[in-house]
């Protein structure tokens, strides 16, 4: 277990007041009880159909970070995606051409080696046929 886990682990122990090994994943060498069945349906937990207003604090999972675009989310229409896009594209000019050059230069030895092996099984099929008929026809003036 990492360092992190294990302090997460340890940070979040010390928040529950109620700690018992019955309660945790811990391995306990004192013997519990284990709950039965109507236990378990007692101590359901509840879940609550109210759902807290959306903050620009606070919100379901934390506060906001500023780093993430998680709650900046909003509807662009095709003229807004357009102009990003376009912008998008002329920061980024020189690097999709070298990307778009790369890519080029691998299909084209991909295509190069392909043709280098077929020229070289054709040339080989060529030669076993040839050597073939040279040999059957050898035999055949050395029966005549």
């Amino acid at each position: 277990m990492s360092a992190v886990c294990v302090t997460l682990l340890r940070a979040s122990v010390r928040r529950v007041s109620a700690f018992t090994a019955a309660n945790s994943r811990f391995c306990s060498s004192t013997t519990t009880t284990t709950p039965t069945t109507a236990d378990k349906k007692k101590k359901k937990a509840k879940t609550s159909i109210e759902r807290p207003a959306p903050s620009p604090t606070h919100d379901w999972i934390g506060p906001p970070n500023p780093l993430s675009n998680l709650r900046r989310r909003r509807s662009l229409d095709s003229e807004e995606m357009a102009v990003f896009y376009k912008s998008f594209l002329d920061r980024n000019r020189i690097r999709h051409r070298n990307y778009n050059k790369e890519w080029y230069r691998r299909n084209f030895t991909i295509t190069f080696l392909m043709a280098r092996v077929t020229l070289q099984n054709v040339w080989k099929n060529l030669s076993t046929n040839r050597s073939k008929k040279s040999s059957s026809s050898h035999l055949k003036t050395e029966n005549n």
